[in-house]
């Protein structure tokens, strides 16, 4: 179920208000919705609080022009809301982590390139529009840069290969 416009431009305005290198569109965006909610954010601060403390969680990404059409497409059909942007990229909102990766797994599966991170969770996907992987930053960089080096999981869970111990020879 979508969320209202009002709880929207809320949570919009809870992360603009919370980024403090805001751009010019994004500080014009501000303040309109400050000029808009500033008396009821004042009078009932709870409003504001709601949001911060909700599970939802959101992941900036790097997406090239041609696959953030289609995923843009794709997040707005599934979860009936726009995709924000924040400093300049796109911002996927979720309600919770499985949700997220759910999204982005299915986004691999249909071939998009995309990395998708959340920095307060340490939780980054990547796909390159072939494979899917997720763990924390350092986990996905080292993927990129050894890829043969780690097994995929079955949600894209990466574990590193082990090398075979030295000294054990296999008996035939």
């Amino acid at each position: 179920m979508g969320k209202s416009k009002q709880q929207q431009e809320l949570e919009h305005f809870t992360l603009l208000h919370e980024n403090h290198k805001r751009t010019a569109e994004e500080e014009e965006i501000y303040k309109q919705l400050l000029d808009k909610y500033g008396a009821q954010v004042l009078k009932d601060p709870s409003v504001i609080n709601k949001i911060k403390t909700s599970d939802n969680v959101d992941y900036g990404a790097q997406i090239k022009a041609d696959a953030l059409k289609s995923i843009s497409q794709d997040y707005e059909t599934e979860t009936r809301e726009k995709v924000q942007q924040i400093e300049g990229r796109p911002h996927f909102a979720f309600s919770n982590k499985e949700e997220a990766i759910t999204f982005f797994a299915k986004q691999a599966q249909k071939g998009r390139p995309f990395e998708a991170y959340n920095k307060s969770l340490d939780h980054c996907m990547y796909s390159d529009g072939k494979n899917f992987v997720q763990g924390t930053k350092a986990e996905v960089e080292a993927y990129k840069k050894n890829p043969d080096n780690y097994d995929i999981g079955v949600q894209g869970g990466l574990t590193p290969k082990t090398a075979p111990e030295e000294g054990i020879k296999p008996t035939f």
